[in-house]
C-alpha cells in the first residue's frame, strides 16, 4: 500500500481514475490539501475547507461482489482512525456510509467504480472534517477539533490519512477472510438509530419507522407504523 499526498486537485477521486487508466492497479491512498470539485453522495457537493482531509483509496478487486460492502469496511475505519483523538462513546456510525461524532456529521464516503482492462476498479473517497465544519447545511455537521480527547493535539490531514489507510487495510482483511458477517456485525456495534424511529427517503418515498436490523447484505430494514418491514438499498438516513 502507498500513500502520496499533493497539494491542490479537483477531486481525490478523479486524480485516482486518471491513474487508474493509466494503469494504476493500487492499493493506493491519495490525498489533498484542498479539491476545487469535490462531491459527495447523489452528485452532491462537498464543501472542502482548509485543514480537512480529502483523501481516496484505489483499489482493483477480482470481481465487483464485494464492492457494496467496501463501504460499511470504509466507515468503520473511519470511526476506529477518529478513536485516537475522539473518545469512542461519542463516534457512531449511519446508514449507509457517514461518520458521526455526538450525532454531527464529520465524515461521509463515495465509493465510485468501472472496468479498466478487465479488473474491476474502486475509487473509496473519504472526506473527514478535521479542523473545520460547514454551517448551515441541511444536517448539523461538526469536526474533530471540536471533540478532541483531554491533551489530544489535533492531527494533520497526512497524520490522519496514513492512520486511516493502514486501519483501512486491517478491516478489508476481515471482509476478505471472514466475509461480510464479521464487518456487519463491527458495524452495528456503532450503528446510530438502531432500534429507534427514524426517517428514510428513497429516490420516490419516504418512510418513517425502527431501524430493525442491518440486512445480511447491507440494506436497512425499518418497520413501519402498520408493523411491514421494508429493506432498502439505497438512500438517506435521518435521524429523530
Amino acid at each position: 500500500m502507498r500513500i502520496i499526498f499533493i497539494d491542490e486537485v479537483d477531486s481525490t477521486n478523479e486524480e485516482a481514475k486518471r491513474r487508474a487508466y493509466s494503469g494504476e492497479i493500487g492499493p493506493l491512498w491519495i490525498g489533498a490539501t484542498s479539491q476545487t470539485r469535490g462531491r459527495g453522495r447523489r452528485g452532491r457537493n462537498w464543501l472542502s475547507q482548509d485543514g480537512n482531509l480529502f483523501a481516496t483509496g484505489l483499489y482493483s478487486l477480482e470481481n465487483g461482489k464485494d464492492a457494496a460492502n467496501i463501504s460499511f469496511v470504509a466507515a468503520i475505519a473511519v470511526a476506529k482512525a477518529l478513536e485516537n483523538w475522539v473518545e469512542s462513546d461519542k463516534i457512531r456510525l449511519k446508514w449507509p456510509n457517514d461518520v458521526l461524532i455526538e450525532g454531527k456529521k464529520t465524515s461521509g464516503i463515495l465509493l465510485e467504480s468501472w472496468v479498466n482492462n478487465g479488473l474491476f476498479q474502486l475509487a473509496i473517497g473519504i472526506g473527514i472534517n478535521i479542523k473545520n465544519a460547514p454551517e448551515n447545511i441541511e444536517r448539523p455537521a461538526s469536526c474533530i477539533a471540536n471533540h478532541l480527547k483531554p491533551s489530544a493535539i489535533c492531527p494533520s490531514p497526512l497524520e490522519l490519512l496514513e492512520h486511516l489507510a493502514a486501519i483501512f487495510q486491517d478491516q478489508l482483511a476481515i471482509l476478505n477472510r471472514h466475509g461480510f458477517g464479521e464487518v456487519r456485525k463491527e458495524w452495528l456495534k456503532m450503528a446510530a438509530g438502531l432500534g429507534k424511529p427514524i426517517i428514510a427517503r428513497t429516490h420516490d418515498t419516504e418512510i418513517c419507522g425502527i431501524f430493525e436490523f442491518l440486512g445480511e447484505n447491507g440494506d436497512l430494514c425499518l418497520r413501519d407504523n402498520e408493523n411491514k418491514l421494508h429493506q432498502i438499498s439505497a438512500g438517506d438516513v435521518f435521524l429523530l
